[in-house]
């Protein structure tokens, strides 16, 4: 008969219950020598760091990105996590009550467009048991879930939730690290009265764009600010844009704020403005993103106008966060199989998150979420990626909230600076 491994005829016969036996702790064993692998998980939403399974006092923190959906900015955001915890663990874990803990993740995607993800998720997040939650990453997705972790006292961090509203519900346990959306608007509007000393200001919003949705909050902050608003305008095309500036010319203001997310029509924008005679009027462009590429679309499409103009850019340019270098190496080194090539300004932001939640607990010296939520509000001068966070404002929002100005000059877009305007006047709360 033809050898079959155990089951070979010998001169001496093996009985079928001793195969049995002997194939079973073969398998068992087997799978303790894959189990103690680094990476192994019997569940695919665990995400577990070296050490993490070898030691019984643990504690997992929730990462709830949309890595499915927007998968240039959940993968990012969850192998920016993952570094984290790692190198947390490989310094030997968070210090609780003089107990070192590891720390592993339980990752789900959060969702962005789907309400009923999010809540799914965030009563999983809770049914799991976790300490924290890093997310979610689209704002509609974090305002779904964030009542689900205010009711169970767990604290929730989102690395990319920018609209306004999401922290603006009254939840405690609300935070997050990216700036709000009106932040450029309200850094604009800042700047062009405390530092330009303008005081008359018109807007105009291309409708149909993000950027449309902003003017109220540059006029409230110009207002407050001791200056006046001649005009809110609304323009639905660039075939508008010369009777619109024609009459912009008659209420002779310092400034027109633009609102248009296109930077080809904004460039247009400020060009007719110079011809309709407003040479000596500042134009100043609110373009809703971080995207440092339509600066030169916008002067290009401007030509000579461009000359002078501003822009209010949102979030934080990578180029700007002091820790972003050694970052990058580092996230690199973790050769993730997803968007590994490189970090991202999201990978920071979401870098940073996981810290500030671990620094809290270390700091709490507690695995309590509502003692970690209230040590993450009292975070001051935390010295991350991207930046010092000076710490949250009372609804969860960051200081500083991160934008930037940027300004035309010899051909070229720089960086506005304190020392290059006139009497200058800090404002706390707003990064350059």
């Amino acid at each position: 008969m033809e050898s079959r491994g155990l089951l070979r005829t010998t001169s001496t016969p093996v009985r079928l219950g001793q195969v049995i036996l002997m194939s079973f702790l073969l398998l068992v064993s087997l799978l303790l020598i894959l189990k103690t692998q680094p990476g192994f998980s019997s569940s695919p939403n665990r995400e577990t760091c070296p050490g993490a399974l070898h030691d019984t006092h643990i504690i997992t923190i929730g990462v709830a990105v949309s890595y499915n959906e927007i998968p240039e900015l959940g993968w990012p955001q969850r192998n920016a996590v993952k570094l984290a915890l790692n190198q947390v663990n490989a310094a030997g874990g968070v210090d609780i009550e003089g107990v070192k803990y590891k720390v592993r993740s339980y990752v789900l995607d959060g969702g962005c467009g789907n309400p009923n993800v999010a809540i799914t998720v965030a009563n999983q997040m809770v049914a799991h048991g976790v300490l924290a939650v890093i997310g979610h990453t689209c704002s509609g997705a974090s305002m779904e879930a964030q009542p689900i972790y205010a009711n169970a006292g767990i604290p929730m961090i989102s690395p990319s939730s920018t609209g306004p509203f999401v922290t603006e519900q009254g939840y405690t346990t609300t935070f997050r690290v990216i700036s709000r959306d009106d932040a450029p608007a309200i850094n604009l509007a800042t700047k062009l009265r405390k530092w330009y000393r303008l005081d008359r200001a018109v807007t105009v919003a291309m409708t149909g764009t993000y950027a449309s949705m902003y003017p109220g909050t540059f006029s409230s902050t110009f207002t407050n600010l001791g200056g006046t608003i001649l005009a809110n305008l609304v323009v639905t095309s660039t075939a508008e844009f010369t009777d619109t500036l024609v009459f912009v010319k008659h209420t002779t203001p310092g400034v027109i704020a633009y609102f248009d997310s296109d930077p080809k029509s904004a460039g247009q924008f400020s060009a007719i403005a110079v011809w309709t005679g407003m040479n000596d009027v500042q134009v100043a462009w609110i373009p809703m993103t971080e995207d440092v590429v339509n600066l030169d679309t916008y002067a290009a499409a401007a030509g000579n106008a461009a000359d002078d103009d501003l822009a209010s850019i949102s979030f934080r340019n990578r180029e700007d966060m002091p820790g972003f270098q050694d970052f990058n190496a580092a996230y690199q080194a973790m050769d993730f199989p997803n968007f590994g090539d490189e970090a991202t300004e999201w990978a920071a932001f979401s870098y940073d998150a996981a810290m500030i939640v671990l620094d809290a607990i270390h700091r709490a010296s507690s695995n309590n979420p509502i003692q970690v939520r209230d040590a993450i509000a009292a975070t001051y001068d935390y010295k991350g990626v991207v930046g010092i966070y000076e710490g949250f404002d009372a609804q969860g929002d960051v200081i500083p909230q991160w934008t930037w100005i940027e300004q035309y000059k010899n051909g070229q877009w720089q960086k506005v600076i304190i020392s290059s305007i006139l009497l200058p006047v800090a404002f706390k709360g707003f990064g350059q």
